[in-house]
């Protein structure tokens, strides 16, 4: 579900190489495809179609990444976040009762968000760390994670929910970092404008988080994970590591507008747990994210 965005598409290819077959789920018609795939038109908030959907195709693992993100840079607007209260609790809450009232030998991984944590000053934040966020869409992420617990706990069905931190692919829309800090240095302007260089993130590859995921999926047990690196990297490194396989060095200008009264992010994540119930821990470093970028 959400099959079509930027993990969508990398977790899609990732399990198609393991022999399974895949139902990509959206809500529009669409030209994208990914080979050998089944792209499936579903209005996920309309219960009886997610019924008879699932019935119909026998689903045993349903991955919901189904979201509305945006960069940064960006403003969320009433209809954004509407879309992302619905998509998060309502539709979220359609596939949940069909597992526990017809099926609950399917496993259901909810891809939540470190968003959740955007006001919390403590770090690194644990599974456990009370929520305080700063944004609808950081709302809503914290309600779908709340309601996989319910089910989880009170419902005994496999439910399982990855906290994610920043993961990057390709696949990224154009007005997130990686890409506007590329585009800015193709550009003819003799500077790059950043809102704070020495801002600090976690950062992954998607190919990483979705690995994680699998991984999840594996265990006999549901549970809650922070998926992250447990290691901070400032925007000015990641610019760095940009402009020098670009071979471009511009001076950086920092965009007063958007920074001032902008608070210090704290998203760290602890990722302890997910490594000693899976084994998992993240692979490619900040030179492999660059590269990708730049891979013919």
């Amino acid at each position: 579900i959400g099959g079509l965005g930027q993990v969508g598409k990398e977790l899609t290819k990732f399990l198609l190489k393991k022999g399974n077959k895949v139902h990509v789920i959206t809500n529009k018609k669409s030209r994208k495809k990914i080979k050998n795939s089944v792209i499936s038109i579903l209005d996920i908030s309309n219960k009886k179609k997610v019924f008879k959907f699932l019935k119909k195709n026998k689903i045993n693992y349903i991955y919901f990444l189904a979201s509305h993100n945006i960069a940064s840079t960006e403003k969320e607007t009433e209809s954004l976040n509407d879309k992302n209260i619905k998509t998060n609790v309502i539709s979220l809450t359609n596939f949940l009762n069909y597992i526990y009232k017809h099926n609950r030998k399917i496993k259901l991984f909810y891809s939540s968000s470190s968003h959740i944590f955007n006001n919390q000053l403590r770090y690194p934040q644990k599974e456990n760390t009370r929520a305080k966020f700063s944004s609808f869409y950081g709302l809503a992420k914290f309600l779908g994670k709340e309601i996989c617990e319910f089910y989880r706990n009170e419902k005994k069905i496999f439910c399982s929910v990855g906290i994610m931190y920043t993961n990057v692919s390709i696949n990224i829309g154009k007005n997130f970092l990686i890409k506007t800090i590329i585009s800015q240095l193709k550009s003819k302007r003799k500077f790059v404008k950043l809102n704070n260089p020495n801002a600090k993130i976690d950062i992954i590859s998607t190919k990483d988080a979705v690995k994680a995921m699998y991984k999840i999926m594996q265990l006999e047990k549901s549970s809650t994970f922070i998926i992250s690196r447990n290691k901070f990297i400032s925007i000015k490194q990641i610019y760095n590591q940009i402009s020098k396989k670009m071979g471009i060095n511009k001076k950086i200008l920092i965009n007063s507008k958007k920074n001032k009264n902008k608070k210090d992010n704290y998203l760290l994540g602890d990722n302890k747990k997910i490594k000693k119930m899976t084994k998992w821990k993240p692979v490619d470093n900040l030179n492999d994210i660059v590269e990708l970028f730049f891979q013919k």
